[in-house]
Parts: C-alpha cells; sequence; structure tokens
C-alpha cells in the first residue's frame, strides 16, 4: 500500500465507504478540483501523500497547513474530521508514517536486555557449533515481562549435515 496511487474520489471510497455513498456530489467534483490544483500529479495521490495532506505535516512550523480538504470542496469539519481518522486508521495500519517517536505503548526489546543468569550448558559436540543470536521486537509493551524470564537461555546448534 506504500505505493499506491489513486485519485482522491477512490482514496475516499476505499476509507470512507459511508461517508462516500452519502456524498456523491463532492465525489464527482473533487477529481477535478484536484487535477486543476496541482495538474503535475495528473490526479493522482500516493498513499503517503495523502496522509500529509490530510494531517497538515509540514516540515517548518512557520508554514500553515494546506487546507487540503477545502481543495477538494469539502467543507464540513465534522465530515474533514471523520475522513482524518479514517486517513490515520489506514496509516496505522500499514504503518506508512513510521513509527511514533516516544510512544509509550511501544517498546523495542534486543537481547541485551533480557536478563540471562546461567548460559545452557550442553554435552562438548565433536564437531564446531553454531550460536544464534536472537533479537526479539517487542510492539507491546505487555509482552516485554514474558520474554525477561529467568530461564531462558542463549540456544546453541548443532551443525547441519547433509544426507
Amino acid at each position: 500500500m506504500r505505493k499506491t496511487s489513486k485519485r482522491p474520489s477512490e482514496w475516499l471510497r476505499l476509507l470512507c465507504r459511508d461517508w462516500a455513498i452519502d456524498n456523491p456530489d463532492i465525489l464527482t467534483t473533487c477529481d477535478t478540483k484536484f487535477l486543476s490544483y496541482k495538474p503535475y500529479l495528473k490526479g493522482q495521490l500516493s498513499s503517503l501523500l495523502l496522509c500529509r495532506l490530510a494531517f497538515g505535516e509540514t516540515k517548518d512550523s512557520a508554514k500553515k497547513p494546506i487546507d487540503f480538504w477545502n481543495i477538494l470542496g469539502i467543507d464540513d469539519e465534522f465530515d474533514k474530521s471523520y475522513i482524518e481518522a479514517q486517513i490515520e486508521k489506514f496509516s496505522t495500519i500499514y504503518c506508512l508514517r513510521g513509527p511514533i517517536p516516544d510512544d509509550p505503548k511501544t517498546t523495542t526489546v534486543t537481547a541485551s536486555t533480557i536478563p540471562i543468569e546461567k548460559p545452557l550448558q550442553l554435552a562438548a559436540a565433536p564437531q564446531p557449533t553454531a550460536t544464534l543470536a536472537i533479537q526479539p521486537t517487542i510492539v507491546d509493551a505487555t509482552l516485554a515481562p514474558t520474554l525477561a524470564h529467568p530461564n531462558l537461555h542463549p540456544v546453541t546448534l548443532a551443525p547441519f549435515h547433509h544426507i
């Protein structure tokens, strides 16, 4: 979905199905308005550009964000909020805007943060062995205590033999 490009009306039909059914007159004119606003885009919006325009993101905080929905002919503030909420849900599902920095709900746990009391002792193998390093990434911080169990140890694998 990151590389998908669609006309604004297609995005609205896809992400705001019920709203699109109730507002067919806006859908029929929004593509024309967008094409006349930025003709070099040939009427197509990528998913990332849609997210940036929907949330009014600008790199320079002194610049006033573009009211993209007003350009398309959507004047009702409630409709704008509903559409932005649907796009936010879409961008979260497909991780279009990347991870949110300093989000208390997400935590990354690496192997170095998991306490290990003593390594697992295996019988000496006649051939060299390989050690597998596991670095799990946890999205939900509530799962972190289950991985920090004192009985977890590094895994040592025996060499693989072809038959």
